[in-house]
């Protein structure tokens, strides 16, 4: 549990951030959304440790995290990604946490330091993960495919368990769309790593740009290198037009 009393409003044009949303009927939930404030950080990290980290398909596959561990790179990453101030969370009446979508700002640029994060990185199983998602992107060129110089991307989507099942994940979509507008972006994109994000992705609007099986990103030995367990097969890049 934190506070969020020391939230400022942001001049943004968000008028989300300050709105109860009921987001289920029986039994009736209100959740507040609001960008995420440096203030929440560590709790964002916490729920991440608790929740996605643990149950995301790619990371599971080569058992990067046990519950409530840590990872120092990823966890880096998250908060660089939470520096951007785009990020949204979901919070009950009572201040907890319910769910949170990590939002950043990608231009070609990333995709440079990228490549230098993944040359430069030690530790070896997070490297296959990194690897394995520079190749996917890198497959396709959204920027010129959409004639854009920036995309807003959502790098996580994750919901407290006791809250799943109520509409969570896609109000946090829907507003990060809101919000992206308003910033001047023309396209959102994500990456679904499993079939759970795969379906919440296609119900709010999202299409397939470019998908990448499993068992099909295979070693010298024509081994999987990221054994990802059923019943997640692939991987999928999914875009949606803001207008």
């Amino acid at each position: 549990m934190f506070s969020v009393s020391r939230i400022k409003q942001f001049n943004v044009g968000v008028c989300f951030i300050s709105r109860y949303c009921t987001v289920a009927k029986r039994p009736e939930i209100k959740l507040q959304y609001r960008l995420v404030p440096e203030d929440c950080y560590n709790a964002v990290m916490k729920h991440l440790r608790q929740n996605y980290f643990v149950e995301e398909p790619i990371s599971k596959s080569v058992r990067l995290y046990k519950c409530g561990s840590t990872h120092k790179e990823i966890e880096k990453l998250c908060l660089q990604v939470l520096r951007n101030n785009l990020s949204i969370m979901a919070l009950n009446e009572k201040d907890e946490l319910a769910g949170v979508v990590l939002n950043s700002p990608l231009t070609r640029d990333d995709f440079k330091k990228a490549k230098w994060e993944l040359e430069s990185n030690r530790d070896e199983t997070f490297k296959k993960i990194l690897n394995f998602f520079y190749k996917f992107n890198t497959k396709t060129d959204m920027f010129n495919y959409f004639k854009v110089n920036k995309i807003f991307n959502a790098n996580v989507v994750s919901v407290d368990g006791n809250f799943r099942g109520k509409g969570v994940s896609k109000n946090l979509l829907k507003y990060s769309e809101q919000l992206a507008k308003e910033q001047g972006f023309k396209v959102m994109k994500a990456e679904a790593t499993g079939i759970f994000s795969q379906k919440i992705f296609k119900t709010a609007g999202f299409k397939l740009f470019h998908e990448q099986f499993y068992n099909r990103y295979v070693d010298e030995y024509d081994e999987p290198i990221l054994p990802v367990e059923l019943p997640d097969t692939k991987i999928q890049l999914v875009y949606k037009l803001l207008k």
